[in-house]
């Protein structure tokens, strides 16, 4: 039988062969060691007999955007990625499995283990039992470890509250408090630390049980996988969730422990013994699979299956072995004859349903996020529903309107985001609100910065110099326009300085974007950079030093910390030389000297994100551990991505190849008030701490004010540094 369908699948590579025929498949890029893009992808294009090659996207989402408007053809997704996915029910289909084990039906099986001498017969006896978790798991989404998994029996099991006063992670642990002896479940309860901390205070017998209650974090003893089979075994409870894999290496085929004999509980109340040969199963999680358009799906599936019997795996330079690796992460693709829609195959998998009904509590809980553009609309749904996969609540609800300030100060939606270019319009036109989230880098060593940048050869001794000179500025009314306004006051350049001082201070001036055409004009050039020059959202101040290379510029008042990636876009359109790089720029201090360093003169967060000012306080902290929990599943983790495998959804950063339409450019975390304070900060003038000074009313003065020996902005910055230095 394997001889024909081995020789089937050959006669059909001969007929895809002789059709020319070539199928993208979407693979995602990875800095780290684990990226096999980088040694499979360029066989299958070098490779003339190829019937694949590579198409690329930022994550498996982007992946599954392409192969639905048909820039690809099929790629490789996990379970939680395909829950995702059958939205499109009608128009996708899985052909293939990519498995560890092939005689293993599911990725893994979840089970409850109870101890014997607890009076454990049925599920009424659950009540008032120690319960062993594995406890809350802060992993890259992916890993086949999320809430749906993670919190499926207590869930089935506990009866859930649902109090409007309480959080809804409240209202879980207070459940499980109520219903459960002293256990073990350790882990961050909450993503924000604060929070955490209270409620691990309220509810410590979910935590008396650990190894280190006092602590109960994701570092005791019992926390993990193993750790809750050791909280059994050791005596310290009744019952643990775990996979079935791991208790078979636990306990290696003997039932009986330091306390008395183990047994499989089943979801009808019925017991097991630890010999069973089939241990009854609460939920399964199913392999990874391939999906692919209806369309495309016979073809695909057996391109797949022939090339897992070709005789060319044996030769590493073959189109075929790179196929074969590029589809195996971790496990191998095996052969099907079944093409099932992404509900089908996700429903097969015993309980996985109703993991997903039980994974919505308080379903008419939730929290509106404002955004303004079609793009934002798509990526706000897209980081709800692949949330809702993972069983992240309360629901975010995404609502597009053109004016999300007056929204937000009206009370009719709960959040924004906003970037700092916009943070002086909304406080001169709807008032102080205080942002609930920050968004900062991932070490708190970057900030967006502002810096008077020269070239060189035209640099001039300090900022009093600059008067006569042309400035560029990235845009009219935003964060850099507003930071030079406020460093002329502080300064002592200008007492009142407003739009107008540009005009008398400046010999003429321009911005790349300009709302205001009497104040500033827009900078003139004569094309455009290549449209990928905005995936990271560096175009408008890579045109910003575009002005005082090619425009006639003097001054370019721009983030000197990406002055090299401004010129690698600039590069072949400018026709720089390659020498031609940041030491050819130096910046304009405000302490009389000048220098190739990074030296700004002011810097801000990337952006705030505010809640509408009538919101509850239970609301506030429940919306603010939502953003964060999600900033944990599918925010930045570290620099350089060495996950094992690519990530299912990027929330910061490029969408569907354009800059992100929602967080500000740069933003790689979220962080509340006081985590922000644990850090240090730089030494210039904080955006957000004097931008007040600019709604100061009374007349401007001349612009010709002589700098004082020892100004304002001199004396902020010896404070701070004897403030870091000397207490």
């Amino acid at each position: 039988m394997n001889i024909v369908l081995s020789l089937l699948w050959i006669f059909v590579f001969l007929v895809l062969t002789k059709a020319n025929v070539k199928y993208k498949i979407c693979v995602v890029t990875s800095n780290g060691s684990n990226d096999k893009t980088r040694d499979h992808c360029p066989p299958l294009n070098i490779d003339k007999s190829s019937q694949v090659e590579c198409v690329f996207a930022t994550d498996k989402l982007h992946c599954l955007r392409k192969i639905l408007n048909g820039e690809a053809d099929f790629g490789v997704f996990q379970a939680e990625e395909i829950s995702y996915a059958t939205q499109w029910d009608d128009y996708l289909s899985i052909t293939n499995e990519i498995r560890l084990f092939e005689d293993e039906n599911f990725d893994y099986n979840m089970v409850v283990l109870i101890n014997e001498d607890a009076g454990i017969k049925n599920l009424n006896d659950l009540k008032g039992k120690r319960l062993c978790h594995p406890g809350f798991y802060r992993g890259e989404p992916g890993n086949g470890w999320s809430n749906l998994i993670s919190q499926y029996f207590e869930r089935i099991i506990v009866p859930q509250k649902c109090d409007p006063q309480l959080s809804l992670i409240e209202n879980q642990l207070k459940s499980l408090s109520q219903f459960f002896d002293e256990s073990c479940k350790p882990g961050q309860w909450d993503p924000d630390p604060d929070m955490d901390n209270i409620l691990k205070d309220k509810y410590p017998n979910l935590c008396a049980n650990c190894k280190n209650p006092s602590k109960c974090n994701d570092n005791d003893q019992f926390w993990g996988r193993q750790g809750a089979l050791q909280c059994l075994s050791d005596c310290f409870g009744d019952i643990s969730w775990a996979r079935l894999s791991d208790v078979k290496i636990h306990f290696k085929g003997d039932s009986t422990n330091a306390c008395s004999k183990i047994s499989f509980l089943c979801p009808d109340g019925t017991l097991q013994s630890m010999d069973t040969p089939n241990p009854c199963i609460w939920v399964s999680r199913p392999w990874p699979a391939v999906i692919t358009r209806n369309s495309t799906s016979l073809n695909i599936q057996r391109m797949i299956n022939y090339v897992n019997t070709a005789k060319e795996l044996k030769n590493a330079t073959s189109w075929q072995w790179a196929l074969n690796n590029l589809l195996q992460y971790y496990s191998e693709p095996i052969s099907s004859n079944i093409i099932r829609s992404p509900k089908e195959y996700i429903f097969s998998a015993p309980g996985y349903r109703k993991a997903e009904e039980k994974g919505q509590l308080c379903k008419d809980r939730g929290y509106s996020m404002c955004i303004e553009t079609i793009t934002a609309l798509k990526k706000c749904q897209a980081l709800s529903d692949i949330s809702i996969s993972y069983g992240i609540q309360p629901k975010l609800n995404c609502i597009l309107t053109p004016n999300c300030a007056k929204k937000l100060k009206d009370g009719e939606v709960d959040m924004m985001v906003l970037d700092a270019d916009k943070i002086a319009f909304f406080k001169r036109n709807y008032g102080v609100s205080k942002p609930v989230l920050y968004a900062t880098s991932l070490y708190h060593h970057l900030y967006r910065k502002m810096s008077a940048v020269m070239l060189t050869k035209n640099v001039v001794g300090d900022l009093q110099q600059l008067k006569g000179k042309k400035a560029c500025f990235p845009l009219y009314d935003g964060y850099v326009w507003n930071s030079f306004l406020i460093t002329l006051k502080l300064e002592n350049i200008e007492l009142f300085p407003n739009n107008n001082t540009m005009k008398n201070f400046f010999k003429e001036s321009c911005a790349i974007l300009s709302s205001n055409q009497n104040a500033i004009a827009e900078c003139d050039f004569d094309d455009n950079l290549p449209e990928d020059s905005n995936k990271n959202g560096m175009w408008i101040e890579t045109q910003t030093l575009r002005c005082i290379i090619e425009g006639g510029g003097d001054v370019a008042f721009i983030n000197s910390l990406h002055i090299n990636q401004y010129l690698d876009i600039l590069r072949s359109p400018l026709n720089l030389p390659n020498n031609f790089d940041i030491h050819n720029f130096s910046t304009v201090c405000n302490r009389k000297f000048h220098t190739s360093v990074d030296c700004p003169l002011s810097w801000s967060y990337y952006g705030h994100i505010l809640a509408k000012p009538n919101i509850s306080s239970i609301s506030k902290k429940e919306m603010t551990s939502l953003l964060l929990n999600m900033d944990m599943t599918f925010g930045r983790k570290t620099k350089l991505n060495n996950n094992l495998l690519p990530p299912v959804f990027s929330m910061y950063g490029p969408f569907d190849d354009f800059a992100d339409p929602i967080f500000p450019a740069d933003t790689e975390k979220l962080e509340t008030i006081k985590q922000l304070k644990e850090h240090r900060t730089p030494v210039s003038p904080q955006y957000e701490s004097y931008i007040h000074i600019l709604n100061d009313l009374k007349p401007t003065v001349s612009s010709s004010v002589s700098i004082m020996p020892f100004s304002l902005l001199q004396l902020l910055i010896l404070f701070n540094l004897l403030f870091k230095y000397c207490i």
